[in-house]
């Protein structure tokens, strides 16, 4: 048998800034280390070769960022309240500034 994991956003949440630093990219690391270690496969894989059917496992590690929203904002609806306000992921992840 075989075991794959994706982490998801959950995973990465921090409880509060981390006092040494630590970011959320740091703990992906980790979770992706220790999955290693534990032998649970995180990259493409193919079950099932040699038998005449076969798979491909394809664990995809996607996130979502408020830049990717294109979409008009919905006006038509009152109370909807902004993401930054009623999503965590906003608050309890934290990335390093990327260089460009």
């Amino acid at each position: 048998a075989e075991v794959a994991c994706v982490p998801g956003n959950h995973d990465l949440w921090l409880e509060r800034r981390a006092a040494d630093g630590q970011t959320s990219m740091d703990k992906l690391r980790e979770f992706l280390t220790l999955c290693q270690e534990e032998g649970v496969r995180t990259k493409p894989f193919v079950v099932g070769a040699g038998c005449g059917r076969s798979c491909c496992i394809v664990p995809l590690l996607s996130w979502h960022h408020q830049s990717f929203d294109t979409e008009p904002d919905i006006t038509c609806w009152e109370g909807i309240p902004r993401a930054e306000h009623s999503m965590v992921d906003y608050s309890r992840c934290t990335w390093r500034s990327l260089p460009w």
